[in-house]
């Protein structure tokens, strides 16, 4: 229900959620970065994000540089990229669902959900470093 929620509220902004998604990734990652530090970050194949980047560089979301001598390209945020991925990161979903609790209770919940988010991220490089593609 509140990925449904959550793909009204990034209609507005004419993104879908994997976009912003992306796009809070590319703005994480920082310039220069490839669609090979991205595919990582988000665990997603290779192939999956380079139609991803095709798509939103084609809507103006980011740009592409080739990087000369390789087949790598460089991935930067347009000043709309970075437009939308600071609109869809209000979440108003999320803070009207957990408009209900009182401070201390989102206090635990953020406590929790980055202790989750900490041994996810550790599993999830550790798994990239165990089974690099070759």
């Amino acid at each position: 229900m509140m990925e449904k929620v959550r793909t009204k509220e990034l209609a507005r902004y004419k993104i879908t959620s994997v976009e912003a998604w992306a796009l809070f990734t590319i703005r994480y990652l920082g310039y220069p970065c490839t669609a090979a530090d991205i595919s990582k970050r988000m665990d997603r194949e290779h192939s999956t994000i380079s139609a991803l980047l095709l798509r939103m560089n084609k809507k103006g979301l980011i740009t592409r540089t080739k990087q000369e001598g390789t087949k790598n390209w460089h991935i930067k945020l347009t000043e709309k990229g970075l437009s939308k991925a600071i609109e869809a990161s209000k979440i108003e979903t999320i803070h009207n669902a957990l408009s209900v609790l009182k401070n201390s209770e989102k206090r635990i919940i953020e406590k929790l959900l980055m202790a989750v988010f900490e041994k996810t991220s550790s599993q999830l490089i550790t798994r990239n470093l165990l089974f690099k593609d070759n």
